[in-house]
């Protein structure tokens, strides 16, 4: 036990150097307030496609609030958009954009969570137009709420993993037309859902621990629906990005070292191999554009990324930055 001990110690120790002196910051990263969680594309009032990042202090020891942030990609500014309102704690995480409407999951206190509402105002900025029910939603989670997407007919699903035990995973399912929360999923076949994407009739879930996608097929009536992994094999699945102008394909970032991943909240400096997908929701097909082939291209705590101008954005959750890669840096599967 002891020489296994060891060797653990060794090979972790190892990691943390050799990963920290690969640490090579990038040209064009975009500072924004700390832990981008999550970034969607936004058609803005001028037509031009911008990001919006949800960053906050959540998962860090910091108090500060958190931020929905604007980034224009073609000048690589940003601004804030939104900082919640006048006294209530404001932690974002997953968010989804729908229209003029931006939907964001806000980790209010360590025990409540809520889902807001959020409309643009003519200023450009986005005010609080609706609360979604929290109480519901607390009671419903046993997890902690990750990610949420909208369905067509306006209902939305949200992700709540739980880090120690499968059997409180859950995907749940706001209902406009009630105004009430309920198990989409209450015994998902995947271990941890965290990503989630609606692309017509359906709705795909990535699952951190099974390393798979399942798709799921959702009801306007009924909440039975019926669901089977479309892509296997991917290590420490994470969130899904958008791709401007390819609404039938989607990047999914992934981790092949999780505790690299986990570290990186410790040691700022260490950097965690990331790996970025694009999935093609109608062939069902999978290829990697990050990694290019040859490149040893390296991020500190990536947990999501999306395609706007031809450039990669990453945010990194346990980071104050937005990291671009320029579209030499990465391979296209287009």
């Amino acid at each position: 036990m002891k020489k296994l001990l060891t060797l653990l110690s060794f090979g972790l120790l190892t990691l943390i150097v050799s990963s920290c002196c690969n640490f090579q910051p990038q040209e064009g990263d975009i500072r924004v307030p700390l832990g981008p969680e999550d970034i969607a594309l936004h058609r803005s009032q001028s037509a031009e496609v911008t990001l919006l990042a949800s960053c906050g202090g959540r998962r860090s020891k910091s108090s500060a609030a958190g931020a929905i942030v604007e980034i224009h990609p073609e000048t690589l500014s940003s601004r804030i958009v939104y900082q919640g309102s006048q006294g209530s704690p404001f932690f974002p995480q997953g968010l989804s954009v729908t229209g003029d409407k931006l939907f964001v999951i806000n980790h209010a206190t360590e025990d409540r969570s809520e889902v807001l509402e959020l409309s643009r105002n003519r200023q450009g900025d986005f005010r609080l137009t609706d609360n979604l029910a929290f109480e519901a939603l607390d009671r419903l989670s046993k997890g902690t709420p990750n990610d949420l997407a909208v369905l067509p007919n306006g209902d939305i699903l949200l992700t709540s993993p739980h880090p120690l035990s499968s059997q409180c995973d859950r995907i749940l399912r706001y209902r406009r037309s009630t105004g009430t929360w309920e198990d989409f999923d209450s015994s998902p076949k995947g271990r941890f859902p965290n990503g989630i994407w609606v692309h017509e009739d359906y709705v795909y879930v990535s699952f951190t621990m099974s390393k798979n996608v399942y798709r799921y097929q959702w009801s306007h009536q009924s909440p039975k629906k019926t669901e089977k992994p479309v892509f296997k094999n991917l290590k420490g699945a994470d969130n899904f990005g958008a791709i401007a102008g390819e609404p039938k394909k989607v990047l999914l970032t992934s981790h092949r070292s999780l505790g690299a991943f986990l570290l990186s909240k410790r040691f700022p400096r260490l950097c965690a191999p990331v790996h970025i997908w694009e999935l093609d929701l109608e062939l069902e097909d999978s290829k990697e554009v990050l990694p290019a082939p040859k490149s040893q291209f390296r991020v500190n705590s990536g947990s999501v990324a999306v395609n706007a101008g031809n450039d990669l954005f990453i945010g990194q959750v346990y980071g104050p930055s937005v990291v671009r890669v320029p579209e030499n840096g990465f391979a296209t599967a287009r």
